[in-house]
């Protein structure tokens, strides 16, 4: 068989196919799509959770959370200005106001 002869039969093939591909209901290409949404959290994270630490009995003003932070050991307090700079700047709504105001504290 030529070379033409079968470039021919191969689109003629592809051409017969193409309906069945594009037939699929649209159900079914977003069930493939589809993944359980149960482990996503909504609303901001617990402060406890992003820090390691509870907030709740430091004061909600800005010199008490400085305060705060400067009593923390500098490995810890290095750690915070780690996790304030790549997280909590990039994404500032997962986290409560409080943990937004401890971060940018001075």
């Amino acid at each position: 068989m030529s070379l033409s002869k079968t470039a021919l039969g191969i689109v003629a093939l592809a051409l017969l196919a193409a309906p069945a591909v594009f037939s699929a209901s649209p159900a079914a290409a977003t069930s493939a799509n589809s993944f359980p949404t149960s482990g996503i959290e909504s609303g901001p994270l617990p402060d406890w959770k992003v820090f390691g630490f509870d907030l709740s009995t430091v004061p909600d003003d800005t010199a008490s959370l400085a305060a705060f932070k400067a009593s923390l050991d500098p490995t810890t307090q290095l750690g915070i200005r780690n996790r304030c700079r790549q997280d909590i700047a990039l994404n500032p709504f997962r986290y409560s106001p409080k943990v937004r105001d401890f971060c940018w504290a001075r």
